[in-house]
């Protein structure tokens, strides 16, 4: 009887990283001059993280890669050094980094691969356009336009392929906890 219990609590403990690894956390940076579009980004984001594995009663703000997210959106000026993410309680898993994709920089990962992975997306790609933006009977465009009453602006749509490759990225590796393999596969 001994036996079984000790059997079963080391079961109960082999299993519990991956109960706790059930969401993660992404800052997303957004520039200073598109706070009033602020809303379109976020709107974006949430529009991909509900393609997938969404379900009724979620308390996230989504799911990407098969797990929960929660979504945290800073104004940033695309000049100053980002906000301390890293020393924030709750700290970002990830930090979609808009506020220099459209002027081509964007803020370095942290040293050694500590902290959030940087996600990064300088200018969509014809690869990004075929990937993430498809033609099609409900594209991104309407959908957006539907869920929103406007068509997207580039920084929603950056937004979206953004939450696009996040899901991609944990969905293959089944979380966020192998920073420097989760950082490949966003850099593509």
């Amino acid at each position: 009887m001994f036996t079984r219990a000790v059997l079963a609590a080391a079961c109960l403990l082999a299993l519990a990283p991956a109960a706790l690894a059930h969401s993660f956390n992404v800052t997303m940076l957004v520039p200073i001059d598109s706070s009033d579009r602020r809303g379109d980004a976020i709107e974006a984001f949430l529009l991909a993280s509900g393609e997938r594995d969404a379900h009724a009663n979620e308390e996230s703000d989504g799911h990407l890669g098969g797990l929960d997210v929660y979504l945290e959106v800073i104004v940033v000026d695309h000049l100053a050094f980002p906000p301390d993410i890293a020393g924030m309680e709750g700290a970002p898993d990830i930090v979609v980094d808009l506020a220099n994709a459209l002027n081509g920089q964007g803020f370095e990962d942290m040293p050694g691969g500590a902290g959030p992975v940087m996600v990064k997306i300088p200018a969509l790609t014809p690869e990004d356009e075929r990937a993430y933006l498809p033609s099609g009977p409900a594209p991104f465009s309407v959908r957006f336009e539907a869920r929103t009453g406007r068509a997207p602006g580039e920084i929603a749509t950056l937004a979206y392929v953004a939450a696009r490759r996040i899901d991609e990225a944990v969905r293959a590796l089944g979380g966020v906890d192998e920073r420097a393999a989760l950082a490949r596969l966003m850099q593509r």
